[in-house]
């Protein structure tokens, strides 16, 4: 089965006639027939109706239900020609944690994307525990994560590190500093941010509490900031980011949660496309007041 006798059995689909056809490929109506006399042969079975007087072409049945496999054969044709043409150290797929995705890394590919202008980037969003399963299978080159877990086949190395601070909405009286024993979790957009968050906010708070809104999409987070009396725990790099489009106060937190701590891991990508993308992205952190690169 060639992408010639595949184009020649759409062409006549979609003309309706062999002869005309034939002309619309510039080639002759016998060279056209044997065309598609090779592709039934192949196939084992006729897609067209023959026979005297027969002007315009029928399908048989089988023809008819193979018009969408041709198209997706054809489809099929053009990805593995795509794929010829592609440098292996020019494409990157990437996993990251939403947060990052969100308040970091807009910067660092822009930068990476007019430095490398041949470069196809894939990103993705997923959470720390998917990471390890695409990483594995190949389907990630590099993923940025905030949960290490162990892995007997990939690595993974501490990026940098963040304080947790706090931030609050409007006409919320705060100090240089604040103690969670003062703050009223009625109040609170909460995001899971760790498995060590979520152990100091347990005890801080009432296990069974029930915060004002929890979220799993970073990009809310400036909305809901936005409304009186709200407050929530982030880690700096949000905090800042946020302060830039919202009026929000932010303040360290006494007796506070643990630093974040964003790990890399990696799959069997050339290490100077990854190199670089690290070299670009503890630039950005080295920028971020209180964050520490372990790049």
């Amino acid at each position: 089965m060639t992408i010639l006798e595949i184009d020649a059995f759409l062409m006549v689909v979609k003309i309706g006639s062999i002869t005309a056809a034939a002309e619309q490929l510039y080639v002759t109506q016998p060279a056209l027939s044997r065309r598609i006399a090779a592709l039934e042969k192949e196939l084992g079975y006729s897609l067209m109706e023959r026979g005297k007087g027969i002007r315009s072409i029928k399908l048989t049945e089988k023809g008819k239900a193979f018009v969408a496999v041709a198209h997706k054969w054809k489809m099929l044709w053009g990805e593995t020609g795509r794929i010829s043409k592609l440098d292996g150290n020019l494409n990157l797929n990437i996993s990251a944690i939403g947060s990052l995705l969100t308040y970091i890394f807009p910067e660092v590919f822009q930068k990476f994307l007019n430095k490398s202008q041949d470069l196809s980037l894939s990103i993705q969003n997923h959470h720390s525990y998917e990471a390890y399963s695409f990483i594995e299978s190949g389907l990630a080159d590099i993923a940025f994560i905030s949960d290490a877990m162990y892995s007997k086949n990939v690595e993974t190395i501490p990026a940098f590190r963040e304080p947790m601070v706090f931030v609050a909405g409007k006409n919320v009286s705060i100090s240089a500093k604040i103690h969670p024993s003062r703050l009223d979790v009625a109040h609170e957009i909460k995001i899971p941010w760790s498995p060590q968050f979520d152990i100091w906010h347990d005890y801080w708070f009432n296990t069974f509490a029930k915060p004002r809104v929890t979220l799993d999409q970073m990009s809310m987070m400036e909305y809901f900031l936005d409304i009186e009396k709200n407050w929530a725990v982030v880690p700096v790099s949000v905090a800042l980011k946020i302060a830039k489009t919202v009026d929000i106060e932010v303040c360290k937190i006494e007796d506070g949660p643990p630093d974040r701590i964003i790990y890399y891991i990696l799959g069997k990508q050339p290490k100077k496309l990854i190199k670089f993308l690290l070299q670009l992205l503890d630039k950005k952190v080295k920028n971020i007041e209180g964050v520490n690169s372990y790049l």
